[in-house]
């Protein structure tokens, strides 16, 4: 593992002994680095935890492996998590990353609520030979027990004896899905300290768990992370210091971290998004990661991260040589761990640096109250509340603006716009409100398969080139635990394309024990997003769709 390096460091550099400092005092767990009120410090003391992971963990390794020998043993094949954000992101990352070694299980993960994308999981696995693993760190999360719910049923109708013995959970002390995993006796329950939060997690068993199913060699991987993560080690104190760096970079406006990854490490772009955006964009200040973004134009806010592994070529820095950027060299897959830790380390330093915690989650907690909202009122009316529309594409796109956006293009255009609006209209009017320093961020609550996703790149770049900024690129409802909190807590310089998909009847998939679908809670999801931005002032525009892929065909005609 080697160190990483910041070059052409500008306004970002920061003193050595400041980074030595603010180590002594994190592993200290001195929660005065965030906040000067005790009850805010005493919430800080619960999330401390994955410091001490690493070798809190090497010693519960054992026990990890010998559950992953009785699942082996048991003849499944075929392993789904059912997770969101922190619980899922980290064992996405690593199936994507390693795949599976010879004799260990297939890993899918389903954090999408879409009905397209749990059918594509349904014809993907035989089902009796299928493990499943609900991960929630409070046991309370929708996702992960809507998930539970459908496969439990499926697995009855299925005629499976003992259902339970096909499940896995990992969860918190006293959780209930600690009560539910002995109620319908899983296989196993994992109770994960609980002083480490979600996205925090990745080197806890919420990750370890997952990639041992995977035939990955934790017990090594672990040993790494203890040899660089004592506090007085060169591996802290530089991740400190790059922390830092970044944090004071974004307070004088340098907020935009661009990453650039070699091919192999291309989904770890993923889980440093979740842990930095939603770590850091609160209180009006953050730091956007830029994830996957191909070709953006170069601009005065961005820092460049250039990762590679082994003999991977570093990614070219395109147009970014006289842009600070940090440089960091893996010497083989397994140091993945220690960029785990290094990002954590850097995270928490970010948040000094900006002077806000980096351990809460306000806005992703507001958005699941809005969520919950709408489904009660779908319970109650039968339908959900929608948002006034102020035009439609046919029969096919309704769009609807925040009142923000309509403030901001009535400020600028010396007029309010007029309804009703077309798709063209719609996007324009979106686009000419971009000022610099702005990013512009697609957001789509919509089954993201391979076809889609290529489609949404393509708007996404086409947004880049209109308006010259940083774009990224959220599935729903999996970003809302991301980037979904920078977008309503961060700075308001995003401008928010957000894509929600009303349910199909003939493709819809019912939720056992619940009035409402899979099609129903993923829609609420997209409409409770939009709720927040506007509620938070942001410049966003909600395109309804019907039919999601000639809906983007359209949308990516209209920017042409």
């Amino acid at each position: 593992m080697k160190t990483a390096k910041m070059i052409c460091e500008c306004e970002c550099a920061v003193q050595e002994d400041k980074a030595r400092d603010t180590a002594t005092r994190l592993f200290a767990k001195d929660a005065t680095l965030w906040s000067e009120n005790a009850e805010t410090q005493a919430k800080i003391l619960n999330r401390l935890g994955w410091l001490d992971a690493p070798e809190a963990m090497l010693s519960l390794a054992p026990q990890v492996i010998e559950v992953v020998d009785r699942v082996r043993a048991a003849g499944f094949t075929t392993a789904v998590l059912l997770g969101m954000g922190g619980s899922s992101l980290c064992p996405e990352v690593m199936s994507k990353v390693f795949g599976t070694a010879k004799d260990y299980l297939k890993l899918m993960v389903l954090d999408s609520t879409a009905p397209e994308s749990v059918a594509a999981i349904d014809n993907a696995v035989e089902l009796e030979k299928t493990l499943f693993i609900p991960a929630s760190k409070s046991g309370s999360t929708i996702e992960t027990n809507v998930m539970y719910a459908y496969y439990y049923d499926r697995l009855l109708k299925a005629g499976v004896e003992n259902p339970g013995r096909h499940f896995v959970a990992i969860t918190d002390p006293g959780s209930s899905m600690e009560k539910l995993a002995a109620e319908k006796s899983f296989l196993h329950c994992f109770l994960n300290p609980p002083q480490i939060g979600g996205r925090f997690s990745a080197l806890s068993l919420f990750g370890l768990f997952p990639m041992a199913l995977l035939g990955i060699n934790i017990e090594e991987m672990l040993m790494r992370v203890n040899e660089v993560s004592s506090q007085s080690s060169e591996f802290v104190r530089n991740a400190m210091s790059l922390g830092l760096r970044l944090g004071t970079a974004a307070q004088k406006g340098r907020n935009k971290l661009t990453f650039q990854m070699s091919p192999k490490l291309k989904p770890l772009g993923d889980w440093i998004e979740q842990l930095v955006a939603e770590s850091t964009g609160k209180n009006g200040k953050g730091i956007l990661p830029v994830v996957g973004e191909k070709n953006g134009a170069q601009s005065d806010d961005r820092i460049y991260v250039q990762m590679s592994v082994g003999t991977e070529a570093t990614p070219e820095c395109c147009g970014c040589t006289k842009s600070p950027r940090i440089e960091i060299k893996l010497d083989d897959l397994l140091d993945i761990g220690c960029e785990f830790y290094r990002w954590e380390l850097m995270t928490a330093a970010m948040g000094v640096a900006l002077e806000e915690n980096p351990f809460d989650e306000p806005n992703v907690t507001e958005s699941k109250q809005n969520t919950m909202a709408l489904l009660n009122s779908y319970s109650e009316k039968g339908e959900l509340p929608l948002p006034e529309f102020c035009g439609k594409f046919g029969e096919l796109i309704r769009v609807s603006p925040t009142a923000a956006l309509h403030d901001a293009v009535a400020a600028k255009e010396g007029v309010a716009p007029a309804c009703p609006l077309g798709l063209a209209e719609a996007l324009r009017m979106l686009t000419s409100t971009v000022n610099t320093g702005d990013y512009v961020t697609l957001s789509a609550f919509v089954a993201p398969t391979a076809e889609r996703l290529v489609a949404l790149q393509s708007i996404r770049g086409a947004l880049g080139v209109k308006t010259g900024c940083p774009t990224t690129l959220g599935i729903g409802p999996r970003f809302l635990h991301s980037t979904g909190q920078l977008h309503k807590g961060g700075p308001n310089q995003g401008v928010y394309l957000v894509i929600a998909t009303v349910a199909n009847a003939a493709t819809d998939l019912t939720i056992p024990g619940y009035p409402y679908s899979f099609g129903t809670l993923c829609l609420a999801q997209g409409l409770g997003d939009f709720s927040s931005l506007d509620r938070h002032g942001r410049r966003a525009m909600l395109l309804l769709v019907d039919d999601v892929d000639k809906a983007l065909a359209y949308i990516a005609d209209s920017l042409k």
